[in-house]
């Protein structure tokens, strides 16, 4: 959701010539569909290879990792790095943490499903209730921040700099 917001700014801002140059346009391109692909792919893995609870934190922080470099990308939260995004290293850098945060996305929200589904020592009412109230927080943690992103964009207040 968030990333998504961001991905064509930052992917314009990775691109050394400008804002709407070929490189910017092939980073997103390849950033989205690896995301797309990714999402499902880490539902799947989810649902086939359980995740103890130390890996899961791990991976929850890789995800934040990666999404923290996709917002510094595409609003310039650290200026010394700038550069290093309009590199054809960093440019691919970039697909990789879109790729990242897309199967992360998929794998850990499905593996946290899970995680309540086989808790068996808990009433079957209650892991219900459970699953909703995170399908619920899932939506008012995510949904607020990207209308927000959503709104800055249109009003022009995030956007593509040249540098």
């Amino acid at each position: 959701g968030i990333a998504a917001s961001l991905g064509q700014i930052g992917s314009a801002m990775a691109d050394p010539i400008s804002c709407h140059g070929s490189q910017g346009k092939r980073i997103y391109r390849l950033s989205l569909t690896s995301s797309m692909i990714a999402v499902p792919v880490g539902s799947l893995l989810s649902t086939t290879v359980a995740c103890p609870r130390l890996l899961f934190n791990i991976l929850s922080a890789i995800q934040i990792t990666s999404a923290v470099f996709i917002a510094d990308c595409a609003l310039g939260l650290f200026s010394a790095s700038a550069d290093f995004w309009k590199s054809d290293f960093g440019g691919e850098v970039y697909i990789v943490c879109f790729a990242i945060v897309g199967g992360l996305e998929g794998y850990l929200l499905t593996m946290a499903y899970r995680y309540i589904g086989d808790a068996e020592e808990v009433p079957g009412i209650r892991r219900q209730s459970a699953s909703r109230l995170l399908s619920l927080l899932g939506v008012l943690a995510v949904n607020p921040i990207s209308f927000g992103l959503g709104f800055a964009i249109d009003k022009g207040s995030v956007r593509c700099r040249d540098i």
